[in-house]
């Protein structure tokens, strides 16, 4: 069975970048420089499929940022220190065209790069080996009838151009999915490509609480070595308000704003997009923003908190304690 948190952001990840978490506990009381783990763009809404689960489903999907604000994100990000940058949406990346020139960009800054894309096409982009790792939705499965030959295409394709990009995939179960889930486990397991499995986290708390449950004992019946449910990386219930992600994976998205994080929209309450009160600064601003400790905790309220793991141990680093001598 594969280690999902290989595979997913959580704490353990987080916790492999103490020096940033340093920093962020410094600019958490002076609002000093803070330079984040990675940074996530979304280039473009364009996407060749309409999922009924997107959680970027109500975006402007004719927005498409320029090649030339992208390779500024980059540029200042990369100045701040960040030395990680996913690919990603709402929209999906393969659809944009100035993504082989700013993967190039981002490549000669020293920056490691992955992207998610439905893999259905890539007609902008192919020089995939400049990619760490590939992450494939398995959107096809529930809306091609051909999806499983084209996906087996692409997968072959990417093995024979990268052969050292790691391809692991994720599948979002919803209502109806059980016929799929087989064809998903028979896929990911000839395949060898691990793949999280998670419910549709848009419904949100409760139907997560209840599906999760039910979606790991789905999984389990089946026996696979390489789905794995995301449920450790899933947590309902926040401690408190209190959002640090824009000092850890800042989302620059195609209206040419930055973002606190790329999983907001998750949240029921925030409509399936991205909203004012998750503003950062906009990506002409990305370098004093961040020089000045891109303004410290700030609190949002979201019913459903995709970061909370991550929040809690953020808040707990930078949290002041007596007779630090003692453990």
């Amino acid at each position: 069975m594969v280690d999902g948190k290989q595979y997913t952001s959580n704490p353990v990840k987080l916790l492999q970048h103490l020096d940033k978490l340093a920093q962020i506990k410094e600019s958490a009381t002076r609002k000093n420089f803070v330079s984040p783990v990675m940074m996530h763009i979304a280039p473009t809404g364009v996407c060749n499929l309409e999922c009924t689960y997107c959680c970027y489903a109500n975006r402007d999907q004719g927005q498409i940022l320029s090649l030339d604000k992208v390779k500024h994100a980059i540029s200042q990000f990369g100045y701040l220190g960040v030395r990680g940058l996913e690919w990603t949406g709402g929209g999906d990346p393969s659809m944009w065209k100035g993504l082989g020139e700013a993967v190039e960009h981002a490549s000669n800054l020293g920056i490691k790069q992955g992207w998610i894309t439905n893999g259905l096409k890539s007609p902008y982009f192919t020089d995939w080996k400049q990619l760490e790792w590939t992450r494939l939705s398995f959107h096809a499965f529930n809306y091609l009838k051909d999806g499983e030959e084209r996906l087996q295409k692409t997968v072959d394709k990417f093995r024979k151009d990268a052969p050292n990009t790691d391809v692991s995939g994720v599948y979002i179960w919803t209502h109806g999915s059980e016929q799929r889930l087989n064809q998903v486990v028979n896929f990911a397991d000839r395949n060898k490509i691990p793949t999280r499995l998670t419910p549709d986290l848009t419904l949100g708390k409760e139907s997560i609480d209840k599906m999760m449950p039910l979606v790991g004992e789905k999984l389990k019946r089946l026996d696979s070595q390489y789905v794995f449910l995301s449920d450790f990386n899933v947590k309902t219930d926040r401690a408190h308000d209190h959002c640090y992600m824009h000092m850890v994976k800042p989302f620059v998205f195609h209206d040419e704003n930055v973002y606190v994080c790329p999983s907001a929209a998750l949240s029921p309450d925030n409509h399936l997009n991205v909203n004012d009160k998750f503003k950062v600064c906009s990506i002409d601003d990305i370098l004093e923003t961040y020089m000045k400790g891109a303004g410290g905790m700030r609190n949002h309220d979201c019913t459903f908190c995709k970061y909370a793991p991550q929040n809690e141990l953020v808040d707990d680093i930078v949290k002041d304690i007596k007779h630090k001598e003692f453990a």
